[in-house]
């Protein structure tokens, strides 16, 4: 148990028993040796891999990323997106902001950047608690609306009432099917002539890649061509 402790000890630990005897003992055994990062799964035998892979990653966003969203808000993180050369910035010019939807908004670092240009807002997240956050961050602002999901789609916008939307360090975590039911969702609230910009995952060398067990950085199964082809089937066309 000790080599097993050093060779994990920074690794969360999942557990999948039926029955919650052998659960409850299975994880207090691991607690009595130490280990902290365990999560219990209640239902994950009756998940299928695409929404344990959603539940997964929103559970971890609530605890473990608290360093993450701290260190994301410093000026070297952002300007990977807000600098004049980077080329997400040359492409989110390209869109209108009268009414804009920025899904999967975390904790609202991104807001700042494009706030005093927009028309109107909608922060959308599957965290309650980043919600949360957000509404206490921009408290009195009208122009922002806040959202819920459910992790894959945007059922309470509605049709052709957005001139853009865009997700940034979030979609490279996301299940494919999930990215599907979202570009079919992008295609249906998006007005005549409005535009989304997409940061996804181009990692294809594992179709079994997810953000539970791709290492480093939890890049999920995609590609460039596989993107295409979903916007082709949800009626989006690739300008760039």
């Amino acid at each position: 148990m000790d080599e097993l402790k050093r060779a994990h000890q920074n690794e969360m630990i999942i557990i999948s028993v039926k029955d919650n005897r052998a659960q409850e003992e299975i994880k207090r055994n691991l607690e009595n040796e130490g280990f902290t990062k365990i999560e219990v799964y209640e239902d994950v035998l009756q998940m299928n891999n695409v929404e344990f892979n959603r539940e997964f990653c929103a559970d971890f966003h609530i605890e473990k990323m608290d360093d993450y969203f701290e260190r994301a808000e410093e000026a070297d993180w952002l300007g990977v997106f807000w600098r004049e050369d980077s080329v997400f910035y040359k492409m989110f010019q390209q869109l209108d902001l009268a009414n804009v939807v920025e899904l999967a908004c975390g904790r609202g670092r991104h807001v700042q950047k494009y706030l005093d240009q927009a028309g109107h807002v909608t922060l959308v997240d599957i965290l309650e608690k980043n919600i949360e956050y957000c509404r206490e961050r921009f408290q009195g602002d009208s122009r922002i609306d806040y959202y819920k999901n459910n992790g894959y789609d945007l059922e309470k916008i509605k049709s052709e009432s957005c001139t853009a939307l865009f997700t940034y360090d979030a979609m490279v975590h996301f299940e494919s099917m999930d990215i599907y039911q979202y570009l079919q969702e992008t295609f249906r609230i998006l007005c005549p002539g409005g535009k989304a910009l997409f940061h996804h995952s181009n990692n294809h060398s594992d179709y079994k890649a997810s953000c539970r067990n791709a290492p480093p950085h939890g890049r999920a199964f995609m590609s460039k061509d596989l993107f295409a082809h979903y916007c082709y089937k949800a009626g989006l066309t690739v300008l760039e």
